[in-house]
């Protein structure tokens, strides 16, 4: 810290100088960029925490639902959003308040063209034969890499499980690959 003094005052004025504030903000920037990465990733693997509770919470609705009416609820064999897929856990009986919202804001390629709707992935096998149901969110790189409505077309794990990628946080917190959960059942 510099001091200055005026001629014929005898009060001082104590300044930083240009050196040393460029240092202090050198090592904010420093203490930031090792601070930032570490946050990003702790923020990452709450929402997967977060994923992993929603996926049971819908799991349990689904099996509930399936108590109550003999079968999942039913994936429109006309693609449409993602959004109308699990409406039926909520009316008219409500097995679950409200659907949950997926924290990755996952991309509907059902919807509107190129719109994050946020929702879960959902798909069942049809009615005939042992019914299974699959759960999806499209995981921290927030890419499709498994369409449950495909799963209609694969009625037991056997054939689906090569098809999907799923995530595991030991590949990196941002690695590729869907967050899964699927019925207990196997079907086929």
């Amino acid at each position: 810290m510099a001091r200055t003094c005026h001629q014929g005052n005898s009060s001082c004025l104590a300044a930083f100088t240009l050196i040393e504030l460029l240092v202090v903000v050198a090592i904010i920037s420093i203490l930031a960029s090792i601070a930032l990465p570490n946050f990003m990733e702790a923020v990452t693997r709450a929402k997967v925490s977060r994923v992993k509770s929603d996926l049971r919470t819908i799991a349990t609705a689904l099996e509930t639902y399936a108590v109550d009416n003999n079968c999942y609820p039913p994936v429109p064999a006309v693609i449409g959003p993602r959004y109308r897929n699990l409406c039926p856990l909520t009316t008219p009986i409500a097995y679950i308040s409200s659907v949950p919202r997926d924290p990755f804001n996952s991309v509907d390629p059902y919807g509107v063209e190129g719109c994050r709707t946020g929702v879960y992935a959902y798909g069942a096998t049809p009615r005939t034969g042992p019914s299974i149901w699959i759960l999806a969110s499209d995981g921290p790189d927030r890419k499709l890499n498994v369409d449950p409505v495909d799963f209609l077309f694969y009625p037991g794990y056997g054939r689906l499980e090569n098809l999907l990628v799923i995530y595991d946080p030991t590949n990196g917190t941002t690695s590729a690959g869907d967050i899964i959960r699927a019925s207990d059942r196997t079907g086929g």
